[in-house]
């Protein structure tokens, strides 16, 4: 099961994202592998607050939204954070050394850390190298480079 941060779906989803192609070519791995997905509301609220005050693109708000209402074009898995979860994610910002990571971030690495082979999906550079830090699985994505 991959854990999956809002950098993955909006890259997925906005065709005009930076990642978008290196999203896809991820996408289609992930499908042939029979993989599936678990998002938090947590990070459903982030990828829907990002896309009205900074994308506004009524294009990727149509695919994720059909992509969740249908729930047959990527087999996705929401969960609702729970109070002791938010404890735990608030205790980690309170010793937070430096990583700067969001509270939808954290909650992340306590969904993978529940999950006994979950994995973490991320763009995110921080949130990925703070997870290979503590140990937390991370997707290995394909590599895509734009040729200059």
């Amino acid at each position: 099961m991959l854990i999956t941060d809002a950098s993955f779906i909006i890259a997925y989803f906005d065709m005009n994202d930076s990642q978008h192609t290196r999203a896809m070519l991820d996408m289609a791995r992930i499908q042939e592998e029979g993989e599936t997905f678990l998002v938090n509301n947590l990070v459903i609220q982030e990828v829907m607050t990002l896309h009205n005050t900074r994308y506004k693109r009524k294009t990727f708000f149509h695919h994720f939204c059909t992509a969740i209402v249908d729930g047959k074009s990527i087999n996705m898995f929401f969960k609702m954070q729970e109070e002791k979860e938010f404890k735990t994610v608030n205790k980690m910002i309170l010793q937070d050394k430096g990583n700067h990571l969001s509270f939808s971030d954290l909650s992340l690495i306590i969904d993978t850390q529940s999950m006994k082979s979950g994995r973490l999906l991320t763009y995110d550079k921080d949130l990925s190298k703070f997870a290979k830090k503590i140990k937390i699985p991370v997707f290995e994505s394909t590599e895509y480079r734009i040729k200059s």
